[in-house]
Formats: structure tokens, C-alpha cells, sequence
């Protein structure tokens, strides 16, 4: 009984101290966690400290801060904090876009970063975000709210994020520009400035290498390689490998995984517009994981998914080889490639010259562990006075986005090749006028058709072309396209787009594989019939005589009635691009006879 007793008393003080113990441990953390970090209820106007920024090389200088004041509830759950900067740049430049992310002590303890401010300002005032409301990025926890607090110019605003385009051409700027900046464009136009070159660095040049800490200039990585894209900002905060930036979102993108490099600051450029630094990119050294409305959350040593590009341009006299890298996102990748491929050429022939542009492009991605390999060609006749560049780039745009714009969700580009014939001299046709030979058919027939190009130059064309009417055709009024092959399946398109929704691999892998031919001249005519989708899966053949039992566009055991496209056409080969459409309406009657009335 004595030994019993004993040994509880041993054991009662053994987790007596191990509990004093645990105590003792959170209260430290506490205390060495608060003297870290400032509360923003223990702020008071007028209270001095400083900010660390990279205002040229790699290591961040000071610049002085104070307090004005707290703006509660700006959001919910986030709190403004108003500050006056000073300093040889800040008094000279104003709030320099690329501070984003700048941290602000008072009394050696880290408040929150710069952020915001207000274009035209005469002083040099910035909003804080608050560390405390950065850190709750890490655990994805968004705060609801808007994705910038006004776009009027005389209202706080973020501070945009000097977006550095490196090897493209102006056309590619322009283009890239315009995405950023669309309405029907996820990615807000004041979350980026995009400027122009800024070269590229090696991070082995910096005094350390591998890491970050606060007031370092960080990178953005959106393609690297020959071609190189990349928006500058400064580190706020450093927890082992957590990296937490900007202070405001990127562009309130949530879960987004995209490379982070330390930068290299060349200079400030002030300006009374609004001032920016001039930053490169290096290594990339870990990526960014949550994009929310207090800051972007990063971790060294993660790895974001790039996609590599080949390209191979061949003109005239030689050929020529480019390798990069662009961030494999639904958002950016499709714009970006668009434009690195532009660019690929046009670097290597005049913009104004005469040309024709075949373009080969093959895609190996993924979907569910199963590789697939598809391939497409484009061909364009380039004259300024009627063609630019802009329609390529959005023809590429548009492809690429078929596999990100789609209903799986899960697909996973593993590389793009493309081979990029530049042909001189021009030759297309523009169709010029299109008739059938009389106004009534009947099902089964011939419609002979008459075709007028115009060619580049001046000369007419005149082309005969026949098209077989089906013999299953109802009677009514019928369109008869005349155009190249591009134009007469964008007109399906156009007229049946739930039938091209990609919702399976079997309708990306023909969606992607669709060759169009522009130098392809057709004459066609487009009409519906009848057929059954169950589930995903499309039923184009299934028997007309059991769709009675479906109602048309309304669900039955998960299927669907739905009218698919069908069509008869005829085509021929040209030795040049074909542009233009133009329609024509006939009318089929009766029952097929084989004679016409």
C-alpha cells in the first residue's frame, strides 16, 4: 500500500511539471510571437518607424513611415492602416508600384506591409495591411469583400504590380495588354502594369542565394526561358519557408500555384502618373499557393507546374529554335503561348512584308493517367491592309483554351511543339459574290453553284462547284454557305454549341485534332437532325423512329433529345487563303423525284 502510494505521488509530479511545463511553452510562444508583430489596436497617429524595400540591386533599403492613422472595417474582417512615407526615393517618387509588400515596423515590430494608395497623390501616403490579416492567407481563409476597394483614381486602390514582358514583340505586348484588360477576362487590368523589357539575372549573383527575407524584391515567374514574363513585388514576412507578399491580392485568384524567384532592382523611375521600379527575375526558388485579399502565400522549395514550348521557325533562308516555359493556368497559359509563338516569327520577317504563315502544332497532355498526343495546322495569309497578326493570336488563344475550358477539369498539358513555315510572298482570295442556279429543289438533287474570288492583286475567279442535296431533307427554306473550311465549321459552331461542348476526353481529342484549312474553299449546307445524349456521351445515329419516347431537351433517366448537326458540302483546294462568307437561301420541296419544279 505504502509502494502504491508512492509511486502515485511520483506520477501525480511528473505530469504536475510536464503541464507547468506545456504552460510555460505557449506563454513564451505568446510573448515571442506579440514581440514580433505590432497589434493594430496598440497603434496611435503620429507614432515614427521605418519600411524595408530593394530600391536598386538585391538588398532592401530603408525608408521612413508614420503613422496617420487606423481605417476600421474596411472589409469585413480587414482594417486599412494610413501612413506617411519619407526618404530620398519615396519623397521623390511617391508610392513606387513593385513596394507592394514593403514591411512597416514601429518599434521594431512588424505591422503589415504597404499595399495601397491613391494615383496623384502630392504626398507620399500608403495603406497598410495589417500582418495579422496576411497570416490567415496561409490557412485559405479568403476574406469576402471586393477585389480592389475602387477604380476611380481619387479612392485607395491596390498598388499594381509592374508586369516586365521580355522577347515579345510589340503586337504580342499589345495583344497581351488588351487580355489583361478585357471585361470578359478574369485577370483585373489594375493588377498589372505591363511594361516592357527588363532582362533577366542569375540568383547565384545575390549575396544569399536559395531564400528570401523581409524587404527582399520577389519575382513572379509567368513564363520563363527565351521568352520571360514576370511582375515584381517585396517580401513582407519570413517563417521558415512560409513567404508571405504583396500585402494585397495578385489578383484574387485563391488557390494558384505559380513560380516565385528572388529580383534584382535596376532603378525607380518616378513619375507623376505613377512610379515603378524596373526589376528582373532569377531561379525560381519556390511558388506561390494562395492568392487572397490580404496577400499572396508563398513556400520556398515548391515546385509550380510548367509547361514547356518548343518552337521551330523556318523562313526563307534558315531556321530557328526557341525554348521556354509558361505556367500551366487556365488564365494565363493560353494568352501567353499565343504570344511567344507570334512572337517566334515575327522577329524573323518584317511586320508590313508579304507573307504566308503554316503553323503545325502538336500537344501531349494527360487526363486520368492516360497520355494523349494531338495535332492541328493553321495556315494565314499575312497582309497588313487585310490580315494582322491579332487574328492569329486569338485563333491560338481560343485552341489552347479548349483544354482548359472544358467540363473534366483534371486535364494536364505536358508540352507543346510547333513548327512555323514562313512562306514569301502572298496569295489569298476574298469571296466576292455566290449563287445557285435556281430557287427550288428537291431532296436528293444536284445545286450547281457559281463561286467569285477575288484575288489579291485584282483578278476574278470564277469557281463551279456542285452539292449534292440529302435525300432524307425536309421540305423548307435551306442557307447554302460559301467560304473556306474555317468559316463553314464556325458556322456549325455557331449554330450547334452544346453539341461541341467538350464534356469527355472523346470530345477534346476531336475538338483539338479539328483540322480547319483556310486555303480550303467550300460550299455547304448545314441542317438538323435528331439524335440522343445519355450522359456525356453523344448519340448522333441513334434510331429516329425510338426518340418518340424522349422529350425533346428534357432529362429522362439522364438523357437528352437534342438536335446535332449534319451537313453536305463540297470543296477544293486553293493555292492561297480563302476570306470571307457569304449565303444564299434555296428551297427544297416535295418528295425526291429526281425532277425539280
Amino acid at each position: 500500500m505504502v509502494s502504491y502510494c508512492f509511486v502515485k505521488q511520483v506520477e501525480d509530479r511528473f505530469y504536475m511539471k510536464f503541464l507547468i511545463a506545456v504552460l510555460f511553452l505557449i506563454l513564451f510562444c505568446n510573448i515571442l510571437f506579440s514581440a514580433e508583430f505590432m497589434e493594430v489596436s496598440e497603434l496611435k497617429p503620429g507614432m515614427k518607424g521605418y519600411g524595408l524595400t530593394v530600391f536598386g540591386g538585391w538588398e532592401p533599403e530603408q525608408f521612413n513611415a508614420e503613422i496617420i492613422d487606423v481605417m476600421k472595417n474596411v472589409s469585413p474582417r480587414g482594417d486599412i492602416i494610413l501612413a506617411r512615407l519619407s526618404g530620398p526615393i519615396v519623397e521623390k517618387s511617391g508610392v513606387v508600384a513593385g513596394m507592394s509588400g514593403s514591411p512597416v515596423y514601429i518599434d521594431n515590430k512588424l505591422i503589415g506591409a504597404v499595399a495601397y494608395t491613391w494615383a496623384f497623390s502630392r504626398e507620399p501616403i500608403c495603406g497598410i495591411t495589417p500582418i495579422r490579416q496576411m497570416l490567415r492567407e496561409k490557412d485559405n481563409s479568403i476574406t469576402p469583400g471586393v477585389k480592389n476597394f475602387s477604380k476611380d483614381d481619387e479612392r485607395l486602390k491596390k498598388i499594381s504590380t509592374p508586369l516586365f514582358i521580355n522577347g515579345f514583340v510589340k503586337e504580342a505586348e499589345e495583344y497581351i495588354k488588351a487580355q489583361f484588360g478585357s471585361e470578359k477576362s478574369p485577370l483585373s487590368k489594375e493588377s498589372f502594369i505591363v511594361m516592357g523589357s527588363s532582362g533577366r539575372v542569375s540568383g547565384k549573383e545575390s549575396p544569399v542565394y536559395g531564400t528570401l527575407k523581409a524587404g527582399d524584391s520577389v519575382a513572379v515567374n509567368l513564363v520563363e526561358g527565351d521568352y520571360h514574363i514576370e511582375g515584381i513585388g517585396t517580401v513582407t514576412y519570413v517563417s521558415n519557408k512560409d513567404i508571405y507578399i504583396f500585402g494585397h491580392p495578385m489578383d484574387l485568384a485563391g488557390n494558384n500555384k505559380l513560380p516565385i524567384s528572388r529580383s534584382y532592382v535596376y532603378t525607380v523611375i518616378p513619375s507623376s502618373y505613377f512610379s515603378f521600379k524596373v526589376g528582373a527575375s532569377s531561379e525560381t526558388i519556390g511558388a506561390t499557393l494562395y492568392d487572397g485579399q490580404d496577400g499572396v502565400y508563398c513556400r520556398l522549395g515548391e515546385q509550380a507546374d510548367m509547361v514547356p514550348v518548343s518552337v521551330t521557325v523556318r523562313n526563307y533562308k534558315e531556321s530557328f529554335s526557341y525554348n521556354f516555359r509558361v505556367v500551366n493556368n487556365r488564365y494565363y497559359f493560353p494568352t501567353l503561348t499565343a504570344g511567344a509563338l507570334s512572337s517566334s516569327f515575327l522577329r524573323h520577317t518584317g511586320y508590313l512584308d508579304d507573307k504566308r504563315i503554316r503553323l503545325n502544332c502538336k500537344i501531349d497532355f494527360e487526363h486520368k493517367g492516360q497520355k494523349y498526343s494531338v495535332s492541328n495546322a493553321f495556315l494565314y495569309a499575312y497582309n497588313p491592309s487585310y490580315f494582322n497578326v491579332y487574328g492569329m493570336l486569338s485563333d491560338m488563344n481560343l485552341y489552347l483554351s479548349v483544354f482548359f475550358e472544358n467540363n473534366m477539369g483534371d486535364i494536364k498539358i505536358n508540352s507543346v511543339k510547333s513548327d512555323i513555315q514562313i512562306e514569301q510572298g502572298i496569295k489569298y482570295y476574298i469571296v466576292d459574290n455566290f449563287t445557285a442556279d435556281k430557287n427550288n429543289y428537291r431532296p436528293g438533287e444536284t445545286v450547281q453553284c457559281k463561286v467569285l474570288l477575288k484575288q489579291y492583286g485584282g483578278n476574278y475567279v470564277q469557281k463551279r462547284m456542285k452539292l449534292s442535296l440529302p435525300s432524307e431533307a425536309k421540305s423548307g427554306q435551306y442557307l447554302i454557305i460559301a467560304g473556306n473550311e474555317n468559316s463553314f465549321y464556325s458556322e456549325i459552331f455557331r449554330l450547334f454549341p452544346r453539341y461541341y461542348t467538350v464534356n469527355n476526353i472523346e470530345d477534346l481529342v476531336k475538338m483539338a485534332s479539328f483540322s480547319i484549312k483556310m486555303d480550303k474553299l467550300v460550299v455547304g449546307l448545314i441542317y438538323a437532325r435528331p439524335g440522343l445524349m445519355v450522359r456525356d456521351k453523344k448519340m448522333e445515329r441513334f434510331p429516329e423512329n425510338y426518340l418518340s419516347i424522349f422529350d425533346y431537351n428534357k432529362p429522362w433517366d439522364k438523357a437528352n433529345v437534342l438536335l446535332f448537326p449534319e451537313w453536305v458540302k463540297g470543296s477544293e483546294e486553293m493555292d492561297g487563303a480563302i476570306f470571307g462568307i457569304m449565303k444564299t437561301s434555296i428551297n427544297i420541296i416535295g418528295e425526291s423525284s429526281g425532277t425539280s419544279e
